[in-house]
Order: structure tokens, then sequence, then C-alpha cells
């Protein structure tokens, strides 16, 4: 789904005259997809995710995406999509650097 929103931001910004030369770059944490998408050898226990690895390996070799590992701990977007405990909230906090953990108070459990 990632994938499908960046190739469309991507023909938005060419349609508004602005070249896309270089691939946009993204950060994945299924180390199993990365491993597809380079070495397409599909099983039957891999069959239900075909068609999605197909749209990413067309566009990683046209150069429009590329992929690269993170794990699931330094995913710093999961502030955005997920709800987290407590710990988890101030790592992200100290990575975003988006408020000094020293100033901030949580309430609650």
């Amino acid at each position: 789904e990632a994938v499908c929103e960046v190739i469309w931001l991507r023909r938005i910004l060419e349609g508004l005259g602005i070249p896309q030369d270089k691939p946009t770059t993204m950060y994945v944490d299924n180390e199993g997809v990365l491993k597809l998408v380079r070495n397409p050898v599909f099983h039957e226990r891999t069959k239900h995710i075909e068609v999605q690895v197909h749209f990413i390996r067309k566009h990683v070799l046209k150069h429009n995406i590329q992929l690269h590992f993170c794990p699931t701990a330094e995913q710093r977007a999961d502030i955005f999509t997920k709800s987290l405990a407590r710990d988890k909230f101030r790592v992200v906090q100290r990575i975003s650097l988006l408020i000094s953990s020293e100033n901030a108070q949580l309430r609650g459990g």
C-alpha cells in the first residue's frame, strides 16, 4: 500500500513539472518481502503475496523506489500509525526530537 502511495505522489510531482530523477527510499521491516523482491522465488506458502511483490519488484527495477531494511523497533513512522506503550513512546520521542523527555509528563497508565 505504501508503495502505491509513493508511486502516486511521484506521478503528481512529475505532473507538476518536478522531475523524479532518483528513486524514493523506503524503509521496511519485513525481511521476507525484501528477500522475495530481490530473489523472486515463489512457493505455495507465498502465493498470497505474489501480486504485491511483483508490483514492488517492478518499481524497484524501474528505479522508482529503493528498499532498505529497518528493524521494527527503529521505525519512526510508528508514532503515527500505532498506539505506543510508555517506554516505546519515550524511545520514539527521543528519536524524533519532538520534545525533551525531561520536560514531558505523561498521565494515565
